[in-house]
């Protein structure tokens, strides 16, 4: 794409030294180039805009203590041990889990807690230090659809490197 963009701008050059409409033309090419490079922005956010995978999250995440909110507003903290255990902290209480994948989902069980804690999360990282977590159940399909995910809308969980300014850059949209 830079090598068209290089060659447009050369043309460009060109056509603009040897016609008396240059300023025209001028602008025509800067459209064109701006309009390209909005596309392939577009393109390449798009093209990024996809579920981590099982190797991605143990590499990103696992070892690891996040910062994190639910959709709710509800602030947590949970470490991600590389041996497949967990602490999670919220309102002051710490509670021992475990974690597993199923596929590429990251799934999180808490021995002792009532079921309805915990469960299996697809991880979509938003920017250097964003975590964005969809909750489901193995085998099943997302209450949110996959558009929704892809721009970052409904999420339940939102996560963060709690050593590092998290980079998380809007709010919750339902």
């Amino acid at each position: 794409m830079v090598l068209v963009l290089t060659a447009i701008v050369n043309m460009g050059g060109v056509v603009a030294a040897t016609t008396q409409k240059s300023r025209i033309v001028q602008v025509m090419l800067s459209a064109l180039i701006l309009a390209s490079l909005h596309s392939v922005g577009l393109w390449a956010q798009a093209a990024a805009l996809e579920p981590m995978t099982k190797a991605q999250i143990e590499e990103n995440l696992f070892g690891r203590t996040l910062n994190g909110e639910y959709a709710n507003g509800l602030a947590w903290t949970e470490r991600l041990n590389t041996d497949g255990s967990s602490t999670y902290v919220e309102n002051g209480k710490a509670i021992s889990g475990n974690m597993r994948f199923e596929g590429n989902l990251l799934c999180f069980r808490y021995p002792g807690v009532p079921s309805s804690s915990g469960g299996c999360f697809e991880v979509w990282r938003r920017s250097i230090n964003c975590f964005d977590f969809y909750g489901t159940e193995p085998n099943t399909s997302f209450d949110v659809p996959l558009s929704a995910r892809r721009f970052g809308q409904s999420w339940t969980a939102r996560a963060w490197y709690a050593d590092q300014q998290g980079t998380c850059t809007t709010e919750q949209i339902s």
